[in-house]
């Protein structure tokens, strides 16, 4: 269910010169709340994504130091049609008000924005865990090997998505709102690289997807590169122990995930979980292993 928005959350901003204040001068705290809440500023960032909610009019639009890294993103709120031109990419240069919404540190009654051109930008790598800082609210992010816990198997609806890490040790919520053009796409099934906003409702740290293609499956493309053992052939009441090199031969700049099994002839020993960084090999073995087929060979 999409999440209601007062429309009158924000009053004028103050009657005052602006504070000439950088992203990170804004987002930059030890609680969960901005230093500069309720203070009208002046500052400037590089549209990093656009999260269209409420109807096509009112939208988040983050806003990011080109560089990336902690507290160098930070949410601007649409309102309106004063920055209905917006494109990922743009730079701006921002008159707003500061205020947090249910935690979500934004930029809102905004007066002046002026476009810049466009910039390249930073995208930061993290773990769920580092996600979920909020030194990374509003940055964009890229989180390699994640897979879906909820809605395998359907289509995106409006609501939150709970994923893990490869480790099966943590896991995060993705956001998925009215207007986002993921609603009606499938929910990938294998692992993934997701690209993505911090954001925060309430107690609840978040990721904003911006488009389809933000979450990319992992393609596998691992190779035996050498088999080590045993020889070309073996015998009867022969112990052997299978070890082979395998190799990720993926371009991508993340680790692949892929199990490994062994087999010689109908014998197969337990399958393995391994992960590999592009072009790094790995010599997997398993335990000794008495073959069962006369002449069997590998």
């Amino acid at each position: 269910m999409e999440r209601a928005r007062d429309s009158n959350c924000v009053g004028d901003p103050e009657l005052q010169d602006p504070l000439n204040h950088s992203i990170y001068q804004v987002q930059y705290s030890t609680k969960d709340t901005s230093p500069d809440r309720g203070k009208y500023v002046h500052t400037a960032g590089i549209v990093t994504g656009i999260v269209t909610q409420f109807g096509t009019v009112n939208s988040k639009v983050y806003i990011g130091s080109p560089g990336g890294g902690p507290w160098s993103g930070v949410c601007l709120y649409r309102r309106g049609t004063i920055t209905d031109t917006l494109r990922v990419g743009d730079s701006l240069d921002v008159l707003a008000t500061v205020v947090d919404f249910n935690l979500l540190t934004e930029l809102d009654s905004v007066r002046r924005v002026i476009h810049g051109g466009s910039s390249a930008f930073e995208t930061t790598h993290v773990s769920i865990a580092t996600s979920k800082l909020e030194d990374y609210e509003g940055v964009l992010m890229r989180l390699d090997t994640v897979r879906m816990l909820q809605g395998v198997g359907g289509n995106f609806a409006v609501g939150t998505y709970q994923l893990t890490n490869y480790a099966g040790t943590d896991t995060t919520l993705l956001y998925v709102t009215s207007g986002s053009q993921f609603v009606g796409t499938p929910v990938p099934a294998g692992w993934c690289r997701l690209v993505c906003n911090g954001s925060q409702y309430n107690a609840l740290r978040e990721l904003d997807p911006r488009v389809p293609g933000d979450i990319a499956e992992l393609p596998a493309d691992v190779s035996v590169t050498a088999i080590l053992a045993p020889g070309d052939s073996v015998h009867i009441g022969d112990s052997v122990t299978p070890t082979a090199v395998i190799q990720n031969m993926g371009a991508l700049n993340s680790a692949t995930n892929f199990i490994v099994t062994m087999r010689i002839g109908v014998s197969t020993m337990s399958s393995r979980a391994s992960r590999r960084s592009p072009r790094v090999q790995q010599t997997p073995s398993h335990s000794v292993l008495g073959l069962q087929r006369p002449g069997a060979t590998w």
